[in-house]
This record gives C-alpha cells, sequence and structure tokens, in this order.
C-alpha cells in the first residue's frame, strides 16, 4: 500500500498544480470499500472466522465473497475457515435472528412475447420500446493491433515472439472453465513455455478486462513463476493510467511473476488503426512504448515471448 501511495503521489506532480487529487489522501483513502480492508477480513483463517462471527452477532447474515484464484481459494475457505466459523457459532449464547428484508420488487425478467403479426413498428409501440444501435466489440481490439505493432520490435532484437490473441478463444471454454478443452490446454502450454509475456488489456472502468480476468484464472496459481512480464493498457481517459500499478500488477505479482517491469498506458486517441489493419502511435506514445519494451527485452535477453492481448 505504501508503494501504491508513492506512485499516486509521483503522477500527481505531472499535474497542473504539481500536488494531484491523491497527495494528502490517507491509508483509508487508498483502499477500495470493497476489499477486506474496509470489513477487517483479512488475516489468519482464526482471525477471520472470529470476525465473521463478530459480524453475525451485530445481525449480518449474508457476505459476499470474492477470490482472485477461485478454485483454489474457495477450496481452501471451505476447509479453513467455514468449520473455524461453524463452531464458533456453536459456542454462540443464542440464535441470532436474521435482518428482517424487504421483499422483492424485481420487474419480470421477460418482456411479455410480442404479437409475431404485428408489424416491428407497432410493436415498439406496444412495449414501450425504442430502437437502440447496439455496437460490439471489434473482432480484433486495438489493443491486439497495438501488440502486434510491437511484436516487430522484440522480433528484430532477437526473440521468438508468439502471438495469443483471447478473443480468439471459445467464449463457452473460458465462461465455464472448461480447463481440458484443447484452446485453453494450448493457451496454458504456451505461458508455461515462454520466458516471457507481453500482457495487454484495454482498461474498463479502472480495470483490466474481463476477458483477461476469465483467462488467468484458469491458469495455475503460479503459472507466472520466474518469467519476466511487460504489463500495458489501452483506454480513453488518463484517468485510468494507474490500472497498470493498482489492478493488473497485483494480479501477475500473485501468480509469481519474477520481475514485472515498466508498464505503459496508451491512450486510444494516440492508437490510429490503418486501412491495412495495422496501427500507426502517435510520437510521444511510441517514444514511451519503445522505451519500455527496449527494458522488457534486455531484461529478457534471447528467449521465447508470449504477448498476449484481450
Amino acid at each position: 500500500m505504501d508503494g501504491f501511495r508513492g506512485a499516486v503521489q509521483q503522477a500527481g506532480r505531472s499535474t497542473a498544480d504539481g500536488k494531484g487529487m491523491w497527495q494528502d489522501s490517507s491509508f483509508e483513502d487508498l483502499v477500495q470499500y470493497n476489499d477486506g480492508f474496509r470489513t477487517g477480513l483479512i488475516g489468519t483463517p482464526e482471525q477471520i472466522a472470529e470476525r465473521i462471527v463478530a459480524y453475525k452477532r451485530l445481525g449480518v447474515d449474508l457476505f459476499l465473497l470474492g477470490f482472485l484464484h477461485y478454485l483454489e481459494e474457495v477450496e481452501y475457505f471451505g476447509k479453513r475457515v467455514l468449520p473455524l466459523v461453524r463452531e464458533l457459532e456453536a459456542e454462540l449464547p443464542e440464535p441470532v435472528p436474521a435482518l428482517p428484508r424487504p421483499p422483492p420488487s424485481f420487474p419480470p425478467p421477460f418482456p411479455p412475447a410480442p404479437d409475431p403479426t404485428a408489424s416491428t413498428a407497432s410493436r415498439r409501440v406496444a412495449h414501450g420500446h425504442r430502437p437502440v444501435p447496439l455496437r460490439l466489440p471489434s473482432a480484433t481490439s486495438r489493443t491486439a493491433r497495438l501488440l502486434r505493432h510491437l511484436d516487430a520490435r522484440l522480433t528484430a532484437q532477437g526473440h521468438q515472439v508468439v502471438p495469443l490473441d483471447v478473443r480468439t478463444l471459445p467464449a463457452t471454454a473460458l465462461l465455464g472453465a472448461d480447463f481440458s478443452h484443447p484452446a485453453i490446454v494450448r493457451a496454458k502450454a504456451l505461458v508455461e513455455q515462454a520466458d516471457g509475456l507481453v500482457v495487454g488489456t484495454p482498461v474498463y472502468k479502472a480495470a483490466y478486462s474481463g476477458l483477461l480476468k476469465s483467462l488467468l484464472d484458469l491458469l495455475p496459481q503460479y503459472a507466472l513463476a520466474g518469467k519476466t512480464v511487460l504489463p500495458l493498457a489501452t483506454g480513453g481517459t488518463t484517468a485510468h493510467v494507474l490500472a497498470i500499478d493498482y489492478a493488473l500488477r497485483p494480479v501477475l505479482s500473485s501468480m509469481g511473476a519474477a520481475h514485472i517491469v515498466q508498464g505503459w498506458f496508451t491512450l486510444d486517441k494516440d492508437i490510429t488503426v490503418e486501412p491495412d489493419g495495422g496501427v500507426s502511435v502517435a510520437a510521444g506514445a511510441a517514444e514511451a512504448l519503445e522505451q519500455v519494451v527496449d527494458q522488457f527485452s534486455a531484461a529478457l535477453g534471447h528467449t521465447t515471448v508470449l504477448a498476449a492481448a484481450s
């Protein structure tokens, strides 16, 4: 947390007032409201179990839990924490009544079926609908195009670069956690065989993409052990510039990465897709990208690089 505080304060010095919004922030300001820090649910299994039962004494009867490595951590929680919670619950003097809950007031999950004989316009009027344009993500993301653009620089420096576009992996395998699917098995093998990884992601709402998260969840907990990693991100606003250090870097570190070099955030407006499908990068951004790629290359030596984009 102290490292993050230093990073955001350093970033603030580049603002117009030379200070930024985080300069005088307390420890509590730097912690997300949904983090375990806020509820005190951080510590040994015994400490967490005691805290859960303390909340139960206050009338809390439901916890929404999140896990970084879902399968391993759910199993750990079930074996190490829940039995302690049950033991402490048995020692409570009397059952704690649950808090009253208001009746649900949700709308019907589906609108009434339209009359197949009615025209499209009349159906919209009947059901109160307005036509809304729907924009789907492109088959090849701007982030993936940027990584393919950088592949050439790494190849010229003597590295064997293997591209991996996460968008090409079957959605059913990713979302269904199908560890045995051939495409997932191949992706895991590519990660295992690589000496270094370039991990690229668009940033949505200050976090890396759910597509990348789906793939990382299917990799072994220490899949990046001994590997050098270059994190890259793209986004529409500089408000997301800290997403690499605050959201992506901790995940890569938890997966055992030996060396996570300096990453870089590139604004969407600095990436232009050319008619031939390639990209050109604005001068300032291109210079910064070349610098971090060269640092990554120097840290690797002559090795195999997996360039994964989501």
